[in-house]
């Protein structure tokens, strides 16, 4: 595909909608093929090798259509950092507390495995969708001057993602308040990923 008769936007949107069908095919595996459910701590050990597919391929558009720094890859400023001390602390104390409680407990060596999977899931789900939609969907819709819409954009694309949840046993009831949920936190998440960054842009 040729980079140079494609929008930046237009190649958003189709990353974005590969990404969200890769998820629901492997969601529709694992519940269909595997019998494991949506929630069931069995399914760490079948998804980190989903997510490792889509890491390579964000890694894949980046590199050749977008670029690293283009998608927000850039050094920050430490006052600006200051923004984000709310939400470190708040991780920080979690870890803490689960630690903590671990250090009471006497885990096996298959719990402790589950453990070690279930973390390093967590870190490439949080990396893969981090680099979609606030890093390429968003900077891509940044390149159109119109920053609300922008994070509009990303946010929609963060909740639809959720939605392929109900391939992996998700009550389909219970999916219209997780894409809300998940609309908000888009939103938010985007907002937080512009506060470091200075853009020229025309007003909204």
């Amino acid at each position: 595909m040729d980079s140079s008769s494609v929008s930046k936007p237009k190649m958003a949107v189709l990353a974005a909608f590969l990404y969200t069908a890769i998820m629901g095919i492997g969601m529709f595996y694992m519940k269909t093929v595997q019998g494991i459910t949506y929630g069931d701590p069995a399914m760490m050990n079948l998804f980190w090798f989903i997510l490792i597919i889509l890491n390579a391929l964000n890694a894949f558009w980046v590199t050749r259509y977008f670029g690293w720094q283009a998608i927000g890859f850039r050094p920050l400023d430490r006052q600006q950092l200051l923004w984000f001390l709310p939400s470190i602390a708040v991780l920080i104390a979690m870890w803490v507390v689960c630690l903590s409680g671990l250090s009471q407990t006497s885990l096996t060596a298959a719990q402790w495995q589950l453990f070690a999977v279930a973390g390093f899931t967590t870190l490439l789900v949080g990396l893969g969708e981090e680099t979609m939609y606030r890093g390429i969907v968003l900077h891509a819709f940044l390149t159109t001057h119109r920053v609300r819409w922008a994070m509009l954009v990303s946010a929609i694309g963060f909740s639809l993602l959720h939605a392929v949840n109900v391939f992996g046993g998700v009550p389909l009831l219970s999916v219209p308040a997780q894409l809300v949920m998940t609309f908000l936190l888009g939103f938010l998440f985007a907002s937080l990923m512009l506060i470091p960054i200075k853009y020229e842009v025309a007003p909204n």
